[in-house]
């Protein structure tokens, strides 16, 4: 850009503001000197920030997020009970302050923009640290390509035997090892062997679906927090409508955005999750059900039903914060006579704050022989009751349409009858979008009953493939026509 260092530096700052993205900012004040000097004074760097931050589709969960953790903080120290609705039906509900702040900090907007209130300067710099620590997952992504047979993926109810489930997990914990010992490639064809970077626009498709799934996995922790069991669950289920919708429903791009979710979730917690969960196995038995034990083949059933477990709490109760400390904590950890590296206890209060329905410390859950009948008892009581505390806070329902699955102890030689809601809802919702823009065809088949098929194939470079909506829209077109004679390829 020849003539950029000889525009006068106000005219310079103006351009700066109607930047797209943090990183536009970056590599548009790398430019030239004149560029340089003006991002380096701190009150004009902040204001371009708090313009693009808060004018930018990529960035407009970040406020929303941050808002989110806030309310986090507090309910760490102060545990919520859950507000219930009066004798008569049209008495007014009143909700109490954490019920409030919820929908307020998911949902709220300042009606000035972009303004000093909103966006002060501190909560720039943590956006801005947000942003740059959450890099960690694109790298992590554009790694190793993931296997096209859902062998590198692991999900709750991938499976009702507890043989099918381990093997599973033993697949994909087994191949994360052959990559890192160099026994495998980290691309599985010729044709993604170039795809080792985002792109502008791809990196703030990935940054908004890990913020949105952030912000989808808050209110899920939240709704966690409240007391269990409580009489009636309707108004929060009401709050939690209220949110959903801000999220899935604040986008012009939503077939590509929804992908983008699900394909992020399934990056998060069934792949990184279960791989590098191994670190928490083995841990006393009152860091249930963030611990499960490693030799799963002692006990099958019994042992597994704690992976089970672990799979369903980490993915309500770690964020993605959390599964890039699991994942360093694996990766430089070493086995004896290195010293062991522990989780903070503060970590652990700040997962899993609530003191009622904790795991007693000292119990033998690596097989149920050892062990007292009692204590059996007791360790698939408490897993129940969590299971069932998950269970009431999945995103997947609705006023209308309230959770019915509550899980019960399993037979002797059975797992817990547990579903994936969260992968399940937002598969859901990209295929409703799909059916929204989709025009009806005689011979075209419903794009549910070929989505899974698909999908496996083409999921981990939907970064490729679906970077505009109608092209996602034409991809999924073709699924469904596929063998009747109109399309031969995907």
């Amino acid at each position: 850009m020849p003539h950029i260092s000889r525009l006068p530096a106000e005219l310079l700052e103006e351009i700066f503001h109607y930047l797209c993205s943090i990183d536009d900012v970056h590599h548009f004040g790398r430019t030239c000197k004149a560029a340089f000097h003006v991002i380096q004074r701190q009150t004009v760097y902040n204001e371009i920030m708090r313009s693009v931050i808060g004018t930018s589709p990529q960035h407009r969960f970040d406020l929303s997020l941050s808002r989110a953790l806030d309310l986090h903080r507090e309910i760490v120290y102060h545990p919520i009970l859950a507000t219930q609705p009066g004798s008569h039906p049209h008495d007014r509900v009143v909700y109490n302050d954490f019920e409030t702040q919820l929908v307020t900090a998911v949902t709220g907007e300042c009606s000035k923009g972009p303004c000093n209130t909103c966006l002060p300067d501190a909560r720039i710099h943590e956006i801005l640290a947000r942003y740059q620590g959450l890099r960690f997952l694109e790298d992590r992504w554009l790694q190793r390509q993931l296997d096209q047979c859902n062998r590198d993926l692991v999900s709750v109810d991938s499976s009702k035997d507890g043989h099918d489930l381990l093997g599973s997990y033993q697949t994909a914990v087994g191949r994360e090892d052959d990559f890192n010992d160099g026994n495998s490639s980290p691309r599985l064809a010729q044709d993604e062997a170039s795809f080792t970077s985002f792109n502008a626009d791809q990196r703030g498709r990935f940054h908004c679906a890990v913020v949105s799934v952030w912000l989808l996995n808050e209110i899920r922790w939240v709704l966690t927090q409240f007391h269990y069991p409580s009489p009636v669950f309707t108004l929060q289920i009401r709050l939690l409508e209220v949110c959903k919708k801000f999220v899935t429903e604040n986008s012009v791009i939503p077939i590509v955005e929804q992908l983008d979710r699900y394909a992020v979730f399934m990056f998060l917690y069934h792949h990184l999750l279960p791989v590098h969960g191994t670190f928490l196995a083995d841990r006393c038995s009152s860091k249930l059900p963030l611990t499960f034990p490693s030799d799963l083949e002692k006990s099958s059933y019994y042992s597994t039903r704690f992976l089970q477990l672990f799979l369903l709490a980490g993915q309500t109760y770690l964020q993605p914060p959390d599964i890039i400390d699991l994942v360093v904590r694996h990766n430089i950890s070493r086995k004896t006579p290195y010293p062991r590296v522990l989780v903070p206890s503060t970590t652990d209060s700040y997962q899993i704050p609530l003191p009622t329905f904790r795991f007693r410390a000292g119990l033998d859950y690596t097989s149920p022989y050892p062990a007292s009948h009692h204590n059996v008892r007791v360790l698939m009581r408490n897993s129940v009751i969590h299971l069932n505390i998950i269970g009431r806070a999945t995103i997947h329902q609705s006023e209308a349409s309230i959770n019915s699955h509550w899980v019960s102890n399993p037979s002797p030689t059975g797992l817990f009858n547990v579903v994936d809601d969260m992968s399940s809802w937002l598969k859901e919702k990209a295929l409703v979008n799909f059916d929204l823009q989709s025009e009806y065809h005689p011979v075209a088949r419903d794009i549910a009953a070929v989505f899974d098929k698909e999908w496996k194939k083409v999921w981990w470079n939907v970064w490729q493939w679906a970077n505009s909506e109608d092209k996602a829209s034409a991809k999924m077109e073709r699924w469904r026509r596929v063998g009747h004679g109109e399309d031969d390829e995907t």
